[in-house]
């Protein structure tokens, strides 16, 4: 702020009282100060400028204002155009000055503020004491993704882990013995800990592990805090570290209350995927893949699926049941919800794992035939992949082969 300070300072140099005019105090001459830098002002009409220096309380001359000699111009007062535009000037020169130290003094404390940081990538949202640094470690079995940030003081780090397994943690006992062992295998890196705590609890709805333990190797010791839970087979941790005799500003419970999940964008893979017998083409999640395809006895023309456990199908409802409408599916469906887009929501259990699911479906009445778009999930981390659901859909064609006997066409009718 340097540059806008001495501008102002050179401003209150055209004030009646200017820089360097002396006074008494009580009786005693204040004595003027020693002359200082020059700023040189371009005038309104960009021509002319006016000199101002700072400190000697002398104002050059503006041209037009005619000197006799016997007076300065200073002492006989500038005329009120010769005001207008000498304030336009500084004001111009001023404002150039400020927005640009403004610019700078706001991007730095906008970087040391507390901010609401997002990731798209993984899907959350979380307030950090200032903007976040995200590093990634690729290993055999897992994929990690760190957003790390400090304190104002440097003292308090604030992180959030995802652990991206390549085989997901799903099945009850899995989850279980990876909950017993974490910890474990975060103190094989410090010499000397103290377990503070280990404790089962949930968070979300989630099954989780609320943990602090204390590095004593280190002078300080170091407190480490921190909470895991398990997000579609998936790790995700946050933590605070910092020294035993710290109480951070900004408390772990606060930084974790922050915390939210949010969906993911559908990413969906830029070339369509399509089906060699019907014809039938659309683009897929990129973290899905072809898991199974055509079934007459269901109408199922393939199913993709990720190994998280969400997944979506497209089924060709008319090759199984003839002549099936519209009016027949929705009143198997039954009082299923159907919003204003046309998608059906269904719940229903996994007779494998007992996890609540959702269904989402959608029906195209089509000139060749009745289809039907699903998507599938666990009930608690739905509204993750509904995106991606939808904006495959989206991207459904079919690609009908039209006899005509004028012309022999193939006509894309998207459906919707």
């Amino acid at each position: 702020m340097r540059a806008f300070l001495a501008a102002i300072t050179c401003l209150a140099t055209l004030l009646p009282m200017g820089c360097g005019t002396s006074d008494t105090d009580a009786g005693r001459q204040v004595p003027q100060e020693a002359p200082r830098d020059r700023t040189s002002v371009p005038s309104a009409g960009g021509a002319t400028q006016a000199s101002v220096e700072c400190g000697s309380g002398q104002i050059e001359d503006l041209p037009g204002e005619p000197d006799n000699g016997n007076t300065s111009s200073a002492a006989k007062g500038r005329t009120a155009s010769d005001a207008e535009e000498l304030a336009i000037a500084v004001s111009q020169s001023l404002n150039r000055i400020s927005q640009k130290d403004i610019i700078k003094e706001f991007d730095d404390k906008l970087a040391a503020a507390p901010t609401v940081y997002t990731s798209s990538e993984d899907g959350f949202s979380v307030t950090f004491p200032k903007q976040p640094t995200a590093t990634q470690v690729a290993a055999k079995e897992a994929h990690t993704r760190n957003y790390q940030t400090y304190s104002a003081d440097g003292l308090v780090s604030y992180n959030v882990f995802f652990n991206l397994f390549e085989k997901k943690i799903l099945a009850p006992d899995s989850q279980a013995a990876f909950f017993k062992t974490h910890l474990a295998g975060r103190l094989l890196t410090v010499s000397k800990a103290k377990v503070v705590r280990d404790d089962p609890t949930t968070y979300n709805g989630f099954a989780a592990r609320d943990f602090a333990y204390i590095d004593t190797s280190t002078d300080p010791a170091i407190l480490h805090r921190g909470l895991l839970f398990l997000l579609d087979g998936d790790a995700v941790s946050l933590t605070t570290v910092h020294p035993t005799g710290i109480t951070p500003q900004y408390s772990f419970e606060d930084f974790v209350g922050s915390f939210r999940l949010l969906p993911l964008s559908a990413n969906l893979n830029n070339e369509y995927w399509q089906d060699q017998y019907s014809s039938v083409r659309l683009r897929v999640p990129a973290d899905m893949r072809f898991i199974k395809g055509r079934n007459p006895s269901t109408g199922l023309i393939a199913t993709f699926a990720n190994t998280s456990g969400h997944s979506l199908s497209i089924f060709h409802a008319s090759s199984a049941y003839p002549g099936i409408t519209v009016a027949e599916v929705e009143k198997e469906l039954g009082s299923t919800q159907k919003d204003k887009e046309g998608w059906y929501t269904n719940r229903f259990e996994s007779p494998s794992s007992g996890t609540a699911m959702l269904q989402l479906m959608r029906l195209f009445d089509t000139p060749t035939g009745l289809y039907m778009f699903q998507g599938v999930a666990p009930e608690k981390t739905f509204f993750r992949c509904e995106a991606k659901v939808k904006e495959s859909a989206r991207t459904l064609v079919l690609v009908a082969i039209h006899e005509a006997r004028q012309k022999n066409i193939f006509e894309a009718v998207i459906l919707e």
